[in-house]
């Protein structure tokens, strides 16, 4: 197995899995109540009203709160107090900037030093993405949670082989924010639309020409599945 899908994939999964410390598992609550727009922005975050509802004490909480800052989701507002980050036209337009730039290139770079490993991860999460079905017992927002986690573990997959760690780490946190703006603004795609089945049919394409190695193609159909989101994003945003 080529040792930078090793790595890479294991440091990934290591981002994404369960936190094995209290901080960290406060950090990761209020990471995803910050991206689906549990905690809207601007918010102020009051210390015992977090404190209740994430279940914690402070010091826990001043950590998850610290390396949320660092990663510009939460904004300092003066001793001690922090409030969710603001959204804005520019602000997104920088994100998208860098992601685009970064996403490319490492999807260049996975291309070329994708191995038989790295095809066998994209089928497994293409195809665990493909086949997500809601439960009966499960809520709206568990499913949610799940089908978000699935696309991105899909076009993760795609860029595993890169070479780069930093690039897929720098990336993942863009991924996160844009994330946040979609949400926010309430941007989904109805399982039962045409629309979903068009972009469903783009991770296919996707999928069949990254396997193949056509670095051409597979950048001409990521480029244009991303621009999609980024109008409605930015369209909603303009009239916000």
């Amino acid at each position: 197995m080529n040792h930078s899908i090793l790595v890479n994939t294991n440091k990934l999964n290591l981002m994404n899995s369960t936190p094995s410390t209290l901080a960290m598992k406060v950090y990761s609550e209020i990471h995803q109540d910050i991206r689906s727009g549990a905690l809207p922005p601007e918010q102020h975050l009051k210390t015992d009203l977090l404190k209740d509802k994430y279940q914690t004490g402070t010091s826990p909480l001043r950590e998850a709160l610290a390396r949320l800052a660092s990663e510009s989701f939460v904004t300092a507002t003066g001793k001690s107090g922090y409030k969710v980050s603001p959204i804005s036209t520019y602000d997104y337009e920088q994100l998208i900037g860098l992601r685009r730039y970064l996403e490319i290139k490492a999807l260049r770079s996975s291309i070329t030093r994708g191995d038989i490993d790295w095809e066998a991860g994209i089928l497994a999460a293409y195809h665990r993405m493909s086949k997500l079905t809601k439960l009966e017992s499960e809520g709206e927002l568990l499913y949610n949670e799940k089908k978000e986690e699935l696309h991105r573990n899909y076009h993760f997959a795609l860029l595993a082989s890169c070479e780069s760690w930093w690039e897929l780490k720098i990336i993942n946190n863009l991924t996160n924010h844009i994330e946040r703006y979609r949400r926010v603004l309430g941007i989904t795609l109805n399982a039962s639309s045409s629309e979903y089945h068009k972009v469903q049919n783009e991770h296919h394409l996707l999928m069949t020409a990254v396997i193949s190695k056509n670095f051409k193609e597979a950048s001409s159909i990521l480029d244009e599945h991303r621009k999609r989101t980024y109008k409605l994003i930015r369209e909603k945003l303009e009239t916000t």
